[in-house]
């Protein structure tokens, strides 16, 4: 036999076996408690900590909150493109 016959029938199994692959996998959809069940496993149990930071959008209302508690004023600024790493 030819080189041809072989990689053609290599194919033509590699497909079949790749569609019947595809039917079992649609076919497995995860069940609403499952989803439910994973949920749970990856959403934090208490808020995290940056959440608790009272963000806010303007420096003349940092340094006015600042002068109130007697905390800090953390100034974040970036250019607006954070996939460069630099702010």
């Amino acid at each position: 036999m030819s080189t041809r016959i072989f990689f053609g029938i290599g194919l033509v199994g590699a497909v079949l076996l790749g569609m019947g692959r595809a039917q079992q996998s649609s076919n497995a959809w995860p069940t609403p408690e499952r989803v439910a069940e994973l949920v749970q496993k990856v959403k934090p149990r208490e808020p995290m900590a940056w959440t608790r930071i009272p963000w806010v959008a303007s420096l003349s209302e940092a340094r006015r909150f600042s002068r109130e508690e007697g905390v800090p004023v953390f100034l974040f600024a970036h250019e607006g493109n954070m996939q460069l790493g630099r702010a």
